[in-house]
């Protein structure tokens, strides 16, 4: 029995080490949190609940343009640019609108909605080729939904643009009475764009500009 090791004191001695080892490890994590809290001070809380990203290439001249309508039946686009709970950030004109001192600017071919409140009920969302301005080919548009409060990208849908006036439907979802996605359709079919709002914009104005049209739409 005396040789037996298990009976050894150096055992109780190594245990009594390796929990004062803990107990300090865990004081000083403790420690920690206390003198270095989390600090709120610098902490932005977007006003956007989700966003709609429209990209096509840079170098194009198509001018595309989403179209949204909300569960209220209100639409959004170039022609009304702001309903509530969403806006457009701005009207994209392609390639030939991103020009500052007659030269040209490496400018994004870009539009985004801002959603900013949610009503309960269904969104639909279409984008419309309001002008090639020069040949029209086949050209790739990405259209991404997003929410910001969760950061969670809800899905991307690539498309095929080519026609003048061709208007191509993206997505439909919606919306809970807590702000929230439920569900969305990727391959929703639909049409929303106002046809006699955009020929109202084109009337006796050359395919090359619109910016003059857009300050006397209503």
């Amino acid at each position: 029995m005396r040789n037996n090791k298990r009976y050894l004191t150096t055992f109780g001695f190594i245990d009594l080490l390796f929990n004062m080892l803990v107990g300090f490890v865990f004081m000083f994590f403790i420690a920690y949190i206390l003198i270095n809290p989390i600090a709120d001070d610098g902490k932005v809380d977007p006003p956007d609940i989700a966003l709609l990203v429209i990209n096509w290439p840079d170098d194009s001249k198509y001018d595309v343009d989403v179209w949204v309508k909300d569960p209220s039946g209100q639409i959004l686009s170039f022609t009304n640019k702001t309903i509530p709970g969403m806006h457009l950030e701005k009207d994209d004109l392609g390639a030939q609108g991103d020009t500052w001192g007659g030269k040209s600017l490496a400018i994004k071919n870009q539009e985004v909605v801002h959603i900013t409140h949610m009503h309960e009920g269904t969104y639909q969302v279409t984008l419309h080729l309001y002008a090639t301005h020069g040949k029209a080919d086949k050209q790739k548009v990405t259209v991404e939904l997003m929410t910001i409060k969760n950061f969670r990208k809800v899905g991307i849908k690539e498309v095929i643009m080519s026609e003048k006036g061709q208007e191509q439907s993206i997505v439909s979802f919606k919306a809970d009475n807590r702000q929230q996605i439920t569900k969305v359709d990727w391959d929703w079919v639909g049409t929303i764009v106002d046809w006699k709002g955009v020929a109202s914009t084109q009337q006796g104005v050359n395919e090359g500009s619109r910016v003059g049209t857009m300050r006397n739409i209503p």
